[in-house]
């Protein structure tokens, strides 16, 4: 987030599986998917870890197939 300089929103809370509440940072971006661009999303900074989770605000707007068996993964905009 900060790479891209990524506009700072405010501060909030997650909790993970583990029942954690942590403090976050949310950051607003666009995310690029092929020649998609989706705007206005919510990003996440936490320092617990370094894994993406796209969430529904990103998924009901794609569709992501995956073929575990053939070690496939396709995303259609």
């Amino acid at each position: 987030l900060h790479q891209i300089e990524a506009k700072y929103v405010r501060q909030g809370y997650l909790r993970g599986i583990s029942g954690q509440r942590e403090s976050v940072k949310l950051h607003n971006v666009s995310i690029r998917v092929g020649t998609m661009i989706i705007s206005g999303i919510t990003a996440v900074a936490a320092t617990s870890s370094e894994e993406i989770l796209l969430g529904r605000d990103v998924l009901n707007q794609i569709i992501v197939t995956l073929n575990g068996l053939a070690s496939v993964t396709e995303i259609q905009a």
